[in-house]
């Protein structure tokens, strides 16, 4: 199995890697280019990208600004994180099982082929909750760094860091049922329209911009032809709320079957995150933050599966993926991920 995930992996990386740098992987080397020409104190000051990205960047043109070469320790920097997330938890089987159940997700996928900062920043983001949430053995000093560390290369997820802060006050030794009145609460003010008022009421509109969605509030952007072709719908998406809701009643009844010692602090973030999204769903190109919950979907669904009554289901799913995953996966091409849709 080991062997297997890490033959997918190479082979995922060779097919990111070989192709015409178009798009906004185009736009990124391009990117790559202008801060090659940088010093260091002028990369230190300079705004335009996180500073971990840029940095990232800068690092990776001391070596050389080939297109190929920066896809690669973009790669790198993405699956790595990741994969040690796995590993906090499960053992290598386990962790290449979850990997290979990553590779065929469309948000992780979305951030390999063309949202690099959100594709690292979600593997940081992952490995630094596992550790914080391990309540057999927590690191908690170790899953902050790391929880940190995501936003040096997206300045969204400080949203999982207002999150995870908002459970080790509120929610960490209350009953799970609280986080679920609380997005159900925002999933309705949502739906009535009404996000905007309230956020708005409590944190200033330049916090919100600060988040990294700034340009999406000038009207000169919102009006160009580029976005209006794209036809983008702010505020409350049924899809959406689809997408968010059905995996957790998927997970709460795994749950029920399950060994009542299992911890629900996963879930209690999840709820955290998808909250957020609620909240914040009236900024254009919210998707990015409520894909910021949907990423931990596949580990959340496997890690209950793995618990003691249902590993017969989970060791299904693992058969069905491994007889499938490798047809999948020779859908995946450069036109693909030229044209992917996220």
């Amino acid at each position: 199995m080991v062997l297997y995930v890490f033959i997918s992996v190479i082979w995922l990386w060779m097919i990111l890697v070989f192709r015409e740098p178009v798009g906004d992987p185009g736009r990124y080397v391009l990117e790559l280019d202008f801060i090659a020409g940088l010093g260091l104190d002028e990369l230190l000051s300079f705004d335009k990208v996180p500073l971990g990205f840029a940095l990232l960047n800068w690092l990776t043109a001391l070596v050389s600004t080939d297109s190929a070469f920066f896809f690669s320790m973009v790669y790198v920097f993405c699956v790595v994180p990741l994969y040690l997330s796995f590993r906090e938890r499960f053992d290598k089987v386990d962790a290449a099982v979850l990997m290979m159940l990553y590779l065929l997700y469309p948000f992780y996928l979305s951030g390999l082929g063309n949202i690099f900062k959100q594709g690292i920043a979600s593997g940081f983001m992952l490995w630094g909750l596992t550790c914080l949430l391990d309540q057999e053995k927590p690191k908690t000093v170790k899953g902050i760094m790391i929880l940190f560390s995501s936003v040096l290369f997206h300045s969204a997820f400080l949203i999982p860091i207002f999150s995870v802060i908002a459970w080790y006050v509120f929610f960490r030794k209350r009953h799970i049922a609280w986080a679920l009145w609380l997005l159900g609460g925002a999933v309705t003010i949502a739906m009535f329209g009404l996000s905007e008022a309230v956020v708005t009421a409590f944190i200033p509109k330049d916090i919100i911009e600060d988040l990294g969605f700034g340009v999406y509030f000038d009207t000169n952007y919102r009006l160009n032809g580029s976005f209006l072709l794209l036809n983008y719908v702010t505020g409350f998406r049924l899809d959406f709320t689809l997408f968010t809701i059905m995996p957790l009643l998927g997970v709460l009844y795994v749950r029920r079957k399950v060994d009542l010692a299992v911890s629900d602090e996963m879930i209690k973030v999840y709820c955290l995150l998808s909250t957020s999204y609620f909240l914040l769903c009236f900024i254009p190109y919210a998707d990015r933050l409520a894909s910021i919950s949907w990423f931990i979907v596949p580990y959340l669904i496997y890690f209950y599966l793995s618990k003691s009554y249902m590993k017969g289901m989970r060791d299904q799913l693992v058969i069905i993926t491994v007889a499938f995953h490798a047809v999948l996966m020779l859908d995946y091409n450069k036109e693909y991920f030229q044209w992917l849709p996220f």
